[in-house]
């Protein structure tokens, strides 16, 4: 202290140069002769052209990669979804037919879809507007399944982007 006055200490920075650090600014140098210098600067990286095309189809390859696989993946969701919804779909009318009498059961064709159920009135209005439209083309001969073959493939497909 000074007087009344509290003198500031000068805490060297972190480069030296006082608290903010400006003891390392240099001058910022600007081309005289900006095609000059581009061509310098191509001559220079001219040896790492190769790296540099090979990164940059890379870098393009990823992008246009990791903008196709959520599409792909989608495609796997909604196969699943859709197999899961016939499955629980099939289940239901099976339960509803078995409590009809089995003169109507007769009259059912062999090839029957659940489509078939709902044109010949078997189907309730307000169980034929409940099921999806994905569901009303099950056969009631076959039990749907879940086809996993088509989803492997597809997650295969995803694994190897990823591994790429």
């Amino acid at each position: 202290m000074v007087g009344n006055r509290k003198v500031a200490s000068k805490v060297p920075g972190p480069m030296g140069g006082g608290p903010r650090g400006g003891g390392m600014k240099a001058p910022i140098e600007k081309p005289k002769e900006f095609s000059k210098t581009l061509k310098r600067l191509i001559r220079y990286i001219g040896k790492y052209n190769k790296a540099i095309v090979l990164v940059t189809i890379a870098l393009i390859l990823s992008t246009i990669l990791s903008t196709l696989s959520p599409k792909i993946l989608g495609k796997a969701t909604t196969e699943l979804g859709n197999n899961v919804v016939q499955k629980v779909a099939y289940s239901q009318i099976q339960e509803m037919l078995k409590q009809l009498p089995e003169q109507v059961r007769n009259q059912i064709p062999n090839d029957a879809t659940i489509q078939t159920l709902i044109d010949m009135n078997l189907i309730s209005p307000e169980v034929a507007s409940s099921l999806p439209a994905s569901a009303t083309n099950v056969s009631l001969t076959v039990e749907p399944t879940i086809n996993f073959s088509y989803i492997g493939k597809i997650l295969i497909v995803i694994l190897i982007i990823y591994l790429i």
